[in-house]
C-alpha cells in the first residue's frame, strides 16, 4: 500500500510511541518514551490512562479516542509530556486505530512527533501495520547506533513486544504480565542469557545459540495462541515485516510453523 507524503513524514520522524487498549489505558510504551520522559523501566506507566501521560484533560481525551474509534485515525494535536523531573516537553500526538477481526477497535497506536511537523497533514493512510513497521525500523536503527543487539535479537524483541501489546489489549494486564513470567521461566530453564523485566526483554549476550531465539518465540507464541487463538496471533506476527538481511534466519525460526501445529 502506497503512503502519502504526510504519512511517510510522520512514520519517519516519531520521537516515541505508546499503545492503549479500547478504554485508553496504556498497555505498552516503547523505550524511546522512557528516554524522552526520563523514566526508568521501574517507573511503571502501564495501566495509566493515556491522557495522564500526554498532559491533556480527560474530556478532551474521550472525544479524541471516540474520533479514533469512528474514523480509524485522530486529528494530530499538541500535547505536553511531563518528565519525571516535572519538565514539560511539547510534542504532537497522532492516533492510529488498531483493529482485530471484523474491524473491531481494540486500541490506539499513538505516535509522538516534533511540534514542527504540520499537524494539519492527514493521517487516513496510516495503519497499524505501518506503525509496527516503523517500530521495527526504529529498533533496528537504535541497535546500529548503540551496537547493543544483533538484528536477529531486535526482531525477536519486537515480535514479543507486539504480542505483549495484543495480550494487553485483548486479555488485560495480568494476562500480559504472565507472558513475562513464562519467558523468564523458559530462559532460566534452558540457560538462555535473557531477562524480561517490566515488559522489556533484554539479552545479556550478543552471541547466542540460534535455538534460544526459537525457544523464546515458541513460548511467547504458544501462550498467546492459548489465550487469544491462532488467527489473532498470526495477524499480529505478520504485521512485523522481515528485514531483508534477516529473511533466511527468520525463515528458520518458522513462525508460521508454530501457528500451524
Amino acid at each position: 500500500m502506497l503512503q502519502s507524503p504526510s504519512a511517510t513524514a510522520l512514520l519517519q520522524n516519531p520521537l516515541a510511541m505508546l499503545f492503549t487498549n479500547v478504554r485508553g489505558d496504556v498497555v505498552f510504551v516503547d523505550r524511546n518514551f522512557l528516554l524522552l520522559t526520563k523514566r526508568s523501566p521501574d517507573e511503571l506507566v502501564v495501566g495509566k490512562p493515556f491522557y495522564s501521560l500526554l498532559g491533556i484533560d480527560a474530556q478532551s481525551a474521550t472525544h479524541w479516542l471516540r474520533d479514533l474509534m469512528q474514523q480509524g485515525f485522530a486529528v494530530r494535536r499538541p500535547v505536553s509530556l511531563t518528565t519525571n523531573t516535572g519538565t514539560l516537553r511539547p510534542t504532537l500526538a497522532t492516533g492510529v486505530a488498531a483493529y482485530a477481526e471484523r474491524m473491531s477497535f481494540i486500541g490506539a497506536d499513538i505516535l509522538l512527533t516534533l511540534p514542527s511537523l504540520d499537524y494539519r497533514l492527514p493521517t487516513q493512510s496510516i495503519h497499524h501495520t505501518d506503525v509496527m513497521n516503523t517500530y521495527l525500523q526504529q529498533a533496528v536503527l537504535d541497535a546500529r547506533l548503540t551496537k547493543s543487539k544483533t538484528f536477529l535479537q531486535v526482531y525477536v524483541v519486537v515480535q514479543i513486544d507486539a504480542l505483549q501489546i495484543l495480550l494487553g489489549r485483548l486479555g488485560g494486564l495480568q494476562i500480559r504480565d504472565r507472558l513475562e513470567q513464562i519467558l523468564n521461566e523458559t530462559a532460566r530453564g534452558q540457560g538462555i542469557p535473557a531477562l524480561m523485566r517490566n515488559g522489556y526483554l533484554e539479552f545479556t549476550h550478543k552471541t547466542m545459540n540460534f535455538g534460544a531465539y526459537g525457544s523464546l518465540l515458541r513460548a511467547a507464541v504458544g501462550y498467546s495462541v492459548n489465550v487469544l487463538g491462532k488467527r489473532l496471533v498470526a495477524a499480529e506476527i505478520r504485521a512485523i515485516p522481515i528485514d531483508p538481511q534477516l529473511v533466511d534466519v527468520v525463515t528458520q525460526l518458522d513462525l508460521q510453523g508454530l501457528l500451524e501445529d
